[in-house]
């Protein structure tokens, strides 16, 4: 056991002030982040955004149009206005992020914090697109799921039966178009590494 003065003389005086600096980021730290940064403020900045925007801001609002459009006319499957008006929703929000992000690395490129503004634009976005794979797929579980034997578009008064026959196809060819752009995109990515090589 310890004595009332071996453990007062060990701990440390009142007037023992130890003041911790942390240690500024070395060079080999700074330049990866520089890196980084360069990659970020290139990819927000480029062409390739802008397009994924635009395509994007209108495939969302069709969604959306169509989701609010034709909502309550599936009792059938009242999940797809759901799907088709969260989606459009959601896309609609990470549209106006991209538009921040592609601002943040267009125009402030002298801004002390730019890093990790594109590191929380990263994340961000990271976020999104999980968001984006798991309605997807739920999105694809209810409308490739409907029975074509059962449900019916031309009597509302069914309604265990009924769902509006527009919706039902717009939705159906809005999964296609964004199987498309999927395939675009994965397409896309592997031709820019080459071009980049040569």
């Amino acid at each position: 056991m310890y004595s009332k003065e071996n453990f007062y003389s060990s701990s440390p005086s009142v007037n023992d002030t130890t003041i911790i600096v942390p240690l500024p980021p070395s060079e080999t730290q700074l330049s990866k982040r520089r890196i980084i940064l360069a990659k970020l403020i290139k990819h927000f900045s480029s062409r390739k955004v802008l397009i994924f925007l635009v395509v994007g801001l209108v495939v969302a609002c069709i969604e959306l149009a169509y989701g609010q459009k034709y909502e309550g006319q599936c009792p059938y499957r009242p999940q797809i206005t759901l799907f088709l008006t969260v989606h459009g929703i959601v896309k609609l929000v990470a549209c106006v992020t991209i538009i921040i992000a592609y601002a943040q690395a267009r125009f402030l490129t002298n801004y002390k914090y730019l890093y990790e503004l594109m590191l929380v634009n990263i994340a961000i976005h990271l976020i999104f697109g999980l968001f984006f794979l798991i309605w997807f797929i739920l999105g694809n579980v209810w409308i490739w799921t409907v029975n074509r034997s059962v449900m019916q578009g031309t009597d509302p008064t069914q309604t265990s039966t009924y769902c509006e026959n527009a919706l039902y196809q717009a939705a159906k060819h809005l999964l296609i178009v964004h199987y498309i752009l999927m395939g675009i995109t994965i397409l896309l990515i592997p031709a820019t590494f080459m071009l980049k090589r040569y």
